[in-house]
């Protein structure tokens, strides 16, 4: 159990937490959520700082964070998160597309395992200059339009822990359970794989990329494993212009051999053709702003023909009474 204060700061006091890298402020809010001894774990007192207050329902939700692993010991003092203003806008949106029917005790697990990737990953900047935090929460994000499982939303938020940062396997199945951990180990073993396409790079071979796509099936037990990496690979994709030319040319070649395919096996054809449109952008940005333009002006014209088109097969069907629903989409750019 929990409780929690929340008083406005008119100090400019970050705590333990600090991240060195975001601005400062002239004043903060404070949300602390202070655990008692009835818990099976322990983990130290956290304390949330923002520029805004925290509207209720963020502030219940992350009530039941409490007990998360911090990366050290924090004594007596509260471990204090400082919540950027992007990163709470992602969160705030994130909390509320969860269903409002999810179990309070799966509300609570991604909850923890939010705080505990924002302990780990604290401090640092992905290569556009924005909190790392960012990534796995959209990755979750992603896999939460998808409608994946609770466990699955966990092993997107701490996909790059273990990896990343001094947080053990052993760690997340204490505090988050063992499917969780068993994900987030699948998902870090895979990452052999994208070394080792990264230094084979744009050599290669279309056999190579089918070994490599074999491989990534045959190492995981939970075909969640590969939905996780694929919606990593997708934010990696959208996110891309922070890398230099050469390198966002060599990752979006490997997405091209290995995830668009692998994501077309899996009968994840949203994935495909996103991964098949972000690599052709980086690939050669010429012909992908001339299709796009060229799909821009004639979109209009498209979505009425295939609109008139629907009409006219589903008025035909049911003239011979066959009870379907006929559905369409336009063309993406690869």
């Amino acid at each position: 159990m929990a409780t929690v204060t929340q008083a406005a700061s008119p100090q400019n006091e970050r705590g333990a937490g600090r991240d060195a890298s975001l601005p400062a402020a002239d004043g903060f809010h404070e949300f602390a959520v202070v655990g008692q001894v009835q818990s099976a774990l322990s983990g130290p007192d956290l304390l949330f700082l923002s520029e805004t207050e925290l509207p209720p329902a963020l502030r219940a939700w992350l009530q039941a964070a409490w007990p998360a692993p911090a990366p050290q010991p924090a004594g007596a003092e509260p471990y204090a998160l400082e919540l950027a203003p992007r990163v709470l806008a992602a969160l705030r949106a994130f909390v509320a597309a969860l269903s409002p029917s999810l179990p309070p005790a799966e509300r609570g697990l991604i909850a923890r395992a939010f705080v505990t990737a924002h302990m780990h990953h604290e401090g640092v900047c992905r290569k556009s200059g924005e909190p790392y935090i960012l990534h796995p929460l959209a990755v979750a994000a992603i896999l939460l339009d998808l409608g994946m499982d609770t466990e699955a939303l966990c092993a997107a938020l701490l996909h790059d822990v273990v990896e990343d940062s001094d947080c053990s396997l052993q760690i997340l199945e204490t505090y988050l359970g063992k499917a969780v951990a068993r994900l987030v180990d699948g998902v870090t073993k895979l990452q052999r794989i994208d070394h080792l396409s990264q230094i084979q790079g744009a050599t290669t071979s279309n056999r190579k990329a089918e070994t490599l796509r074999k491989m990534f099936v045959a190492m995981v037990d939970d075909m969640r494993v590969v939905i996780v990496k694929l919606a990593d690979r997708v934010h990696n994709m959208r996110t891309l212009d922070g890398l230099p030319p050469l390198k966002r040319k060599t990752i979006a070649h490997e997405t091209l051999q290995i995830f668009a395919p692998l994501a077309n096996r899996l009968g994840m054809g949203q994935f495909k053709w996103e991964l098949e449109d972000l690599s052709l952008r980086h690939l050669d940005r010429e012909v992908y702003d001339e299709i796009s333009r060229s799909m821009a002006q004639k979109r209009q014209v498209r979505e009425a023909w295939a609109q008139r088109t629907r009409d006219l097969i589903q008025r035909q069907l049911e003239a011979v009474r066959i009870d379907a629903e006929v559905t369409g989409r336009p063309k993406h750019i690869y």
